[in-house]
């Protein structure tokens, strides 16, 4: 999954993009999980569970996204400019 791959996405799926959600998207499929009053602390444990040790962060059209190096999967973070673990 890269950034083409997302723009190719329907109109009808990201208008969806809306906190307090985290968003899976993979190449065939877009699932999304609440993560209220999570601490970004907890975000990135999520993030380290779902997507290994190494995480990389990048920007789409406004959202914080991040995906490892096997760029099968990409998060979406609505209403993030950055995480850490702090």
């Amino acid at each position: 999954m890269n950034k083409e791959d997302l723009n190719q996405l329907p109109k009808a799926v990201t208008d969806t993009f809306k906190q307090p959600f985290v968003f899976l998207i993979f190449p065939e499929l877009v699932q999304h999980f609440p993560a209220r009053n999570w601490s970004q602390k907890q975000l990135m444990a999520k993030l380290h569970e779902i997507l290994g040790e190494t995480v990389y962060f990048d920007h789409w059209q406004g959202y914080l996204i991040a995906k490892n190096a096997d760029e099968a999967l990409i998060v979406l973070i609505p209403g993030y400019e950055t995480l850490t673990n702090d």
